[in-house]
């Protein structure tokens, strides 16, 4: 038995009472782009993931191959891996890198097209 809280009002629970005041009109709402386009299917596939030695990284738009690479990041941020995107789908091996979290971004003509996360195990 929840109830929204709203710009304004207050929510009675038996646990608390909370008053929201008006937002400024000097405060902006802010929000995350998950890269999704109209139809609600990502840009870029990763599969599989977890894995444990390859994946596959597989454009959706044929469009977005002109100019495209794929950047691999470790947990600190640096960059360890870049690789051109020529096909619409591209094994990219990780032989040579130890298991963890990662991070990757496509790109395609100077422009981010989707961000994730990579599990290496």
């Amino acid at each position: 038995n929840g109830r929204a809280l709203t710009t304004g009002g207050a929510v009675n629970t038996m646990a608390i009472t909370a008053v929201a005041s008006p937002i400024p009109a000097y405060c902006q709402t802010v929000g995350i782009d998950n890269n999704e386009n109209e139809d609600n299917v990502f840009p870029v596939n990763i599969y599989p993931n977890p894995f444990s030695s390859q994946t596959y990284i597989t454009i959706n738009n044929p469009v977005l191959i002109n100019n495209a690479e794929v950047r691999i990041f470790n947990i600190l941020g640096t960059e360890i891996k870049r690789i051109s995107i020529l096909e619409q789908s591209t094994m990219i091996s990780f032989s040579e890198i130890m298991a963890g979290v990662y991070f990757y971004s496509v790109i395609s003509e100077n422009q981010v097209i989707q961000n994730g996360k990579l599990i290496l195990q």
